[in-house]
């Protein structure tokens, strides 16, 4: 049986352009991941994902042998599979010829600012560290279990069952989708790239499509029950006790019992695109931001919302104002030491 495990979710659209037009919902879309049945059941028993991969090879010569049986489904999803890689793709040139996907594993050439490797170099479990090439793997697997591309699969397990005309990783497959303008950051006009690591980076879809999407995680749908959701919001991966990941989604709400928001951006150099969602899982709104032509705008919009939700400052927020919370730390501690020397002279 081939079922799949989208979990998936936004809510309000932000846009320039009307919801018929396509954009590059870079990165986000498969971090509210689709699986199928076997993948959701080898996630959950811990299984190696080495049983049922062919880039156990990469591994190999990349690790000695000494963690690959520990890099599990669950700890690629969660970010915390000992990956060191850190990589974003931001793709190929319409002429380029696209890497295979071994190719990018053993050393992704469409990534400037990381070393590009599938490489363990921590222990598995032990600490987050994003991970692109992990969502590469698990793209690879899909296939190898399925029998299907990628994109063949994806069309027939999420995309015709809730309905998304409009959506597909790969552009070759839809010719005739009505694109948005794609830009750069000084106004010049880009042409979409290609990308190897498809679910990682590569969905195009519209505003009208993401809310399809959307409902199918609040609500009763074909390709994704109640539970299985319920099992991939729980958290997996913690910073100082903090919980910032669970299977797939980033966890906004930081430990607080008001709210559940969940979500992922993601961001491209060329064209420069920022893209951004969250969904409170308790109240069912949320934001959902795709722009071009900015690095950050999006992430912005989406923590400023953040904010004002449910009072949680995500460090974009504080990064902003890191000049006003600077003036008040500073206040308070001259306000502090001017109460200290006045009390110490009182005692004299």
């Amino acid at each position: 049986m081939v079922e799949i495990d989208v979990e998936k979710d936004f809510v309000q659209i932000f846009r320039k352009d009307d919801s018929a037009k396509t954009w590059n919902f870079f990165n986000v879309l498969f971090k509210f991941v689709p699986q199928i049945v076997e993948l959701v059941y080898f996630c959950m028993q811990e299984w190696p994902i080495f049983k049922n991969c062919s880039c156990k090879f990469l591994f190999e010569l990349t690790t000695g042998l000494r963690y690959y049986r520990e890099v599990t489904i669950r700890r690629l999803l969660s970010h915390s599979a000992g990956l060191v890689d850190d990589l974003g793709y931001d793709g190929f040139d319409p002429g380029e010829r696209i890497q295979t996907i071994e190719e990018s594993l053993t050393k992704a050439a469409d990534s400037d600012y990381a070393e590009g490797v599938a490489r363990v170099g921590i222990e598995p479990g032990t600490q987050y560290m994003y991970s692109g090439a992990g969502y590469t793997i698990l793209q690879l697997l899909i296939e190898e279990i399925s029998g299907l591309s990628f994109q063949e699969y994806m069309t027939e397990t999420v995309f015709k069952p809730l309905g998304m005309e409009n959506s597909t990783f790969d552009l070759s497959t839809k010719p005739n989708m009505r694109m948005a303008t794609f830009y750069m950051t000084d106004g010049s006009i880009a042409k979409p790239s290609k990308f190897t690591a498809l679910a990682a980076a590569s969905l195009y879809t519209t505003a009208a499509d993401l809310s399809k999407f959307m409902i199918a995680h609040v609500s009763a749908n074909p390709v994704l029950n109640a539970s299985t959701i319920e099992t991939m919001m729980e958290a997996e991966t913690f910073i100082n006790n903090t919980p910032v990941y669970a299977l797939g989604p980033h966890l906004y709400s930081q430990g607080d019992t008001g709210s559940k928001v969940i979500g992922h951006d993601g961001s491209s150099g060329k064209p420069r695109i920022n893209t951004a969602a969250r969904i409170d899982m308790k109240t069912k709104d949320g934001i959902i931001v795709l722009e071009m032509g900015s690095p950050n705008m999006a992430s912005s919009i989406a923590d400023e919302w953040l904010f004002v939700k449910a009072g949680i400052a995500d460090f974009v927020v504080i990064q902003r104002n890191m000049s006003y919370l600077i003036t008040i730390f500073a206040v308070g501690y001259l306000v502090l030491l001017a109460f200290l020397l006045r009390w110490r002279l009182k005692k004299k």
